[in-house]
């Protein structure tokens, strides 16, 4: 956060917003929920920027229905958020944007997600997580994954392949359904 960036208030305080770039950079730690605008001072909100709510205990809630395209590096990271609408338009999602949090059910749900890498203490990947993500191609999971809830990755009609890790130990109902172009599974 720099002295340029303009501040614009949300449930529990302040999110910082970089004019020149387009770019959430920072929150206060007391926010609660976020509901990222279209604009931000007339200008175009283009994308949360690396480390923006890092380390935001109180983070439970994020909506971005609309513009941003891209998530930076551990821009969630250490979160609360339980959470998350993300906008069709999202392309990058950056390293361990999500990393330490504790995602849940709906997560991602139809989002425009194309590749997710889990974060490595996510022991599970959440009921309807990805549900109707068709656009996703790849996701990697972590070893420490034990749990692919119920529809967890139903309607994901692009993913193409997927290595199961060896510590999984339950597969949910339609955890893979509608997966038409899933012909690899790998099972470690």
């Amino acid at each position: 956060r720099t002295d340029k960036d303009v501040s614009y208030e949300v449930e529990g305080g302040n999110i910082y917003f970089d004019k020149t770039t387009g770019l959430i950079t920072g929150a206060d730690n007391t926010v609660t929920k976020v509901d990222i605008p279209l604009y931000i001072d007339k200008v175009l909100v283009l994308g949360i920027d690396d480390y923006a709510f890092f380390n935001c205990g109180n983070l439970k809630e994020v909506s971005m229905k609309t513009e941003p395209k891209t998530i930076g590096k551990k821009a969630f990271a250490y979160t609360g958020l339980k959470k998350i609408t993300l906008s069709q338009k999202i392309t990058t999602i950056g390293e361990s944007a999500f990393a330490y949090c504790p995602i849940g059910a709906n997560a991602f749900e139809q989002s425009a997600l194309t590749t997710i890498t889990m974060p490595k203490a996510l022991t599970e990947v959440p009921e309807n997580c990805f549900n109707g993500c068709s656009a996703l191609k790849t996701i990697g999971l972590n070893t420490g994954v034990k749990t692919i809830s119920k529809n967890a990755l139903k309607g994901c009609s692009s993913l193409l392949n997927i290595t199961i890790p060896a510590n999984v130990e339950t597969i949910g109902e339609s955890a893979f359904e509608d997966c038409t172009k899933l012909y690899n599974v790998i099972f470690n």
